[in-house]
């Protein structure tokens, strides 16, 4: 009588050290470890390939922003701190991500984008000479005076700010008023219960 185990290990074995079975987990390792190396390169691709496209975004975004700047720019000149301080960041950040997109596109084999030329600074505003105007009526000195656009935002600023303290104590006095009268009241009810 044969054994059964000892004829299904005889067996296995033979399966195991097969030249097929050797070649066959040889050719799966090899496929495997080529499909995870081209696996890791299309994810870095692609990981380029989104990056650019943030650029691309980017650089569009900027082009929108220096119109609106540019339209700020002709309402008002003088009230543009925060947005120099908004432009400046956008520029320096800017630098940084076009590094990175440049590294992008040479990994996808792109062209490079061409430079942008710098910009030239802009010059300042030269004030317009006025004609010499006649004298001004009563009643055009009075419009210039309720109007703030003779004056200086600054200057217009500082009136509104003495304009709101002068209301808000006149408001405090009302109330202290107020809360006196209602003091005094109440001591005149308390004298009366007490003398009653």
């Amino acid at each position: 009588m044969s054994n059964p185990i000892k004829d299904k290990a005889t067996e296995w074995w033979q399966l195991i050290s097969n030249k097929e079975t050797a070649d066959a987990y040889k050719s799966f390792f090899q496929l495997t470890w080529k499909i995870l190396k081209e696996t890791a390169l299309l994810v870095w691709l692609l990981l380029c390939f989104v990056l650019v496209s943030i650029g691309w975004v980017w650089n569009n975004s900027t082009k929108v922003t220096e119109s609106v700047s540019n339209l700020n720019n002709k309402k008002d000149p003088d009230s543009n701190v925060m947005a120099e301080a908004a432009v400046k960041l956008w520029e320096a950040s800017q630098k940084s991500a076009f590094n990175a997109m440049t590294n992008a596109r040479k990994q996808l084999d792109l062209p490079d984008l061409p430079p942008k030329a710098p910009k030239a600074p802009k010059a300042p505003k030269a004030e317009k000479s006025e004609p010499a105007k006649a004298a001004p009526t009563e009643s055009a000195k009075a419009e210039t005076e309720k109007s703030p656009a003779g004056k200086t935002p600054e200057q217009y600023a500082q009136e509104q700010a003495a304009k709101d303290a002068a209301a808000a104590k006149a408001k405090a006095d009302t109330e202290a008023k107020a809360a006196q009268e209602k003091a005094a009241k109440d001591d005149t009810e308390e004298t009366h219960e007490t003398s009653a």
